[in-house]
């Protein structure tokens, strides 16, 4: 090959490998006071958490966590190369263990409030998350702690109205807690 001057050189063509890590601290999650929690990062070889509150070891993968507030975590994930990354953890905790349930919600399609859902701070196992229309029929039921209610029923959007809860669930415990309410469809 011949450079602008008239040069004569060779090229070289090397393959550079660049290392590049995906810290990943875990899906922000809930706790209920007393809770322990073990945290599950990954995306390295060497693991940094801070603050080190309620921490069992700041410097491992998957240290326990127990909090009396809500808490925000930094990791730094490095690997052996020296490359290094960051990702951040938000644990909010609740007094409890409870189930925690809107008043009203709106499953009109706009990407909030959609489904009725709990929240369940501290619970294990949940027996039961039912639905009642006003007339006793029941119209939803679950054993799914993440699943909700769409409003429908048998594919049938449901009228707006007040609709009657019932949860049955297990705690971090093992005691059983049984809560009902009304929440209120609007269309």
């Amino acid at each position: 090959m011949k450079s602008n001057t008239g040069c004569i050189s060779e090229t070289i063509r090397k393959n550079i490998a660049i290392n590049k890590i995906y810290p990943f601290a875990g899906n922000d999650t809930i706790l209920t006071v007393g809770e322990t929690l073990q945290l599950q990062a990954s995306g390295g070889d060497f693991y940094v958490w801070t603050p080190t509150t309620g921490l069992s070891n700041p410097n491992i993968r998957d240290p326990l966590v127990k909090l009396g507030a809500d808490q925000q975590y930094l990791l730094k994930v490095s690997d052996s190369n020296g490359c290094e990354a960051t990702d951040t953890l938000h644990i909010k905790v609740f007094k409890g263990p409870d189930v925690y349930l809107p008043n009203a919600f709106s499953p009109n399609g706009d990407g909030h409030n959609d489904l009725l859902r709990l929240i369940g701070p501290g619970i294990k196992t949940l027996e039961y998350f039912r639905i009642y229309d006003r007339s006793g029929n029941l119209i939803f039921e679950t054993k799914e702690i993440k699943s909700g209610w769409d409003g429908t029923y048998h594919g049938r959007p449901q009228p707006p109205n007040t609709y009657v809860w019932m949860i049955s669930a297990i705690d971090f415990n093992g005691k059983k807690l049984f809560k009902k309410g009304v929440t209120i469809l609007i269309r």
